[in-house]
């Protein structure tokens, strides 16, 4: 919940910011507004007003993209944790069900913690080292690469840089 408050405080800064700046604010209760401190209460009174939403609940039911899983037609990677403070993923109804996806090429992987996009191997993980998700979107291009495409002839523009730091971390033993 650190980095909600945190990011909704930077949200807030954004909208004095506009505010001094002479924004039309006609469709938000300043007040409240000012008051936000979760993502919750920005996406309420900030998000919801400014882009014609009722409600954060509104706006939530129609931006949730699980009904438009089973439509994807290219291999799809969805990595999300428990513990994301932007999605209340406590009761399971937010995360993606076989149902969702039905026979789409889309692999979930939800793991106990990571909040919204940390996903460090282990507490006290620096940052300069390359994280469980960056690790795992590599291992997942690799592998549709190998399984999807097999045997397709690809064309390829331009070169892919050698990541060394991100290779050298699939070679470690557990």
């Amino acid at each position: 919940m650190l980095y909600s408050g945190r990011l909704a405080r930077s949200i807030v800064g954004r909208f004095e910011d506009a505010l001094n700046a002479g924004a039309d604010v006609s469709k938000i209760n300043v007040d409240r507004a000012r008051k936000a401190q979760t993502i919750g209460e920005v996406d309420d009174e900030l998000i919801s007003p400014v882009f014609g939403f009722t409600d954060k609940f509104d706006y939530y039911r129609q931006v949730d993209a699980r009904p438009c899983l089973k439509y994807i037609t290219v291999p799809t990677l969805i990595l999300n944790a428990r513990d994301d403070p932007f999605f209340g993923h406590e009761n399971g109804k937010s995360l993606p069900s076989e149902t969702d996806i039905a026979d789409a090429p889309v692999r979930v992987i939800i793991s106990q913690s990571g909040g919204h996009c940390g996903f460090l191997d282990y507490p006290g993980a620096s940052r300069k080292e390359p994280m469980f998700g960056a690790r795992l979107g590599v291992q997942f291009a690799l592998e549709v690469e190998k399984t999807f495409y097999a045997g397709k002839n690809l064309a390829c523009v331009g070169t892919v840089p050698k990541h060394s730091s991100v290779e050298s971390s699939f070679n470690k033993k557990s």
